[in-house]
């Protein structure tokens, strides 16, 4: 006798968070879910609010304007499952979630920027460059040329 057993992986009711939207990461399920991924662009956005005390300067210094830096940290905040900034006029005071996330989104971003810097200067060329040139070009034209 055979006998077939299969088990969902997720469960097919759509969880609508906090902030209203479908989140198919976090199911109501006994199963373990998919892990989340916090995007970079919106972790930076995150760091720079903080930093700066505002959205209006974090967009000014990072070269976007002000509501798409709203839409990011609204959409890092329903990836996250709950606000992360208490918005005071026109500051910006961490809630204790976004206080807890701080310094992983540093830690982040700074191991990304280091991979990326690392990646770059791999292909990058090192050694030495031998030129053989008359005296009068080594002696006038080169200084100037290697600053």
């Amino acid at each position: 006798m055979v006998s077939s057993f299969s088990m969902p992986l997720l469960d097919t009711k759509p969880y609508f968070g906090k902030f209203g939207s479908y989140h198919p990461i976090f199911r109501n399920t006994q199963y373990m879910p998919l892990p989340a991924n916090l995007p970079t662009d919106f972790l930076r956005s995150f760091v720079a609010g903080v930093d700066l005390g505002g959205l209006s300067a974090a967009a000014t210094r990072l070269g976007r304007s002000a509501s798409t830096l709203s839409l990011q940290i609204d959409r890092l905040e329903e990836i996250a499952g709950t606000a992360l900034f208490i918005r005071k006029g026109r500051g910006l005071a961490l809630t204790e979630a976004g206080a807890a996330l701080l310094p992983y989104a540093r830690r982040m971003l700074a191991l990304n920027d280091e991979a990326l810097t690392r990646l770059a200067y791999l292909g990058a060329m090192s050694g030495w460059l031998r030129l053989g040139l008359a005296e009068d070009l080594a002696e006038g034209w080169l200084p100037g040329l290697l600053g």
